[in-house]
């Protein structure tokens, strides 16, 4: 295939870390016919992400726009104007500006700003349902944004709702995951296990970056509690960010910190599901969490809050409660679900269900190359 009939397409987000929605855009980076379809990245923060390296591996590349970080509505209309005189001369390079984002205004701005900037297609993608800034801005603008000529697609039916409203006109894609990766595995657990020092000592795992929506001290609260029967198990935190300091913190607080397992930035969360004994994932807010699908895809028993949309229950291992319940329920629920040892594969059951990565690539394909 000649040069000139590769898709390229230009990922807008703030920086390629190992998180929700930046893991499920490698997914697909790393499944999709790089003959057809090729990433490029630009990221708002000047540093190097998580993924940089494997982006550049795999023959994408990371640019840097300066954006204007912090402000109300007037810093993001002046970043409007920023954005737009840094692609214009980009658009005849790339067929596609895809903008990742949870915020109505932005996604309004960045998208006019491609627009009229010249790009042939413009994507904008919803992976969460809340934001924690600038509300009203965010529902004024909803409207606006619905009615814009771009590609509207979201994670779940509530990320849908949330960015474009009630009435929104977007298509839902999948939070794919490349199956065969996740798959429970014995010999992980096994080596994990040897490697922690965690042996046949139960062990409770969370997988996400320290953020106000994962609900860490409430891990940490319900942990504490669940260690009153089971003094000797384990809580172990894959992830990092600016919360984690504050959780060290806690834990130390609580004479728990022999217990809890600060593992930072793993790359290795398929491993990680064969070798927890549970998944306890108590957020205050999700789109549709990728890692849910990982989880279960190895057969992980699940304790997930409700304000997670019900589009990530494939499995029936996995159990809802909410977040009004005390944390005493919470470790009572846990102590429920542990002691199950039959960890099966459920390839099928991933594929039937849709999050199998073939199916995300196809349609993200068709859209990258015309197809809408």
């Amino acid at each position: 295939m000649k040069m000139q009939d590769v898709n390229k397409v230009l990922h807008y987000v703030s920086i390629m870390d190992r998180a929700g929605e930046e893991t499920f855009i490698m997914n697909v980076f790393r499944s999709i016919d790089r003959n057809q379809v090729m990433f490029d990245f630009l990221v708002t923060e000047n540093r190097e992400g998580d993924y940089d390296k494997e982006i550049r591996s795999l023959g994408g590349n990371v640019r840097h726009f300066s954006k204007i970080m912090r402000g109300g509505p007037i810093k993001r209309f002046l970043n409007f104007f920023k954005l737009k005189r840094y692609l214009s001369p980009l658009s005849k390079e790339y067929t596609t500006f895809h903008i990742h984002t949870q915020h109505a205004m932005d996604a309004m701005l960045d998208a006019l700003s491609a627009e009229l900037a010249g790009f042939k297609t413009v994507v904008v993608h919803s992976h969460s349902t809340s934001t924690l800034y600038h509300l009203r801005a965010h529902f004024l603008c909803r409207p606006i944004l619905n009615k814009m000529p771009i590609v509207r697609l979201a994670c779940s039916d509530a990320a849908g709702k949330w960015l474009y409203g009630d009435d929104g006109n977007y298509e839902i894609v999948s939070n794919g995951i490349i199956t065969d990766n996740f798959l429970y595995d014995d010999n992980s657990r096994k080596t994990i296990r040897e490697e922690e020092h965690w042996n046949d000592r139960i062990v409770i795992g969370h997988v996400g970056n320290f953020t106000y929506p994962k609900n860490h001290s409430f891990i940490l609260d319900v942990f504490i509690v669940f260690l009153k029967k089971h003094p000797d198990a384990v809580l172990a935190l894959a992830g990092k960010g600016t919360l984690m300091e504050e959780a060290i913190q806690k834990a130390k607080n609580l004479g728990i910190s022999d217990n809890v397992r600060f593992l930072g930035s793993r790359g290795d969360a398929n491993k990680l599901f064969s070798a927890f004994d549970v998944l306890l994932f108590p957020s205050h807010y999700e789109g549709l969490p990728v890692t849910l699908v990982e989880a279960q895809a190895a057969d992980l028993p699940c304790l997930i809050s409700d304000a997670i949309t019900t589009e990530t229950d494939i499995s029936p291992k996995l159990r809802r409660m909410s977040l009004n319940n005390t944390a005493e329920e919470w470790a009572k629920a846990l102590d429920e679900m542990i002691g199950d040892d039959n960890r099966r594969n459920v390839k099928d059951c991933i594929i039937s269900s849709g999050y199998d990565i073939g199916v995300t690539v196809k349609r993200l394909t068709e859209i990258y190359r015309g197809n809408r």
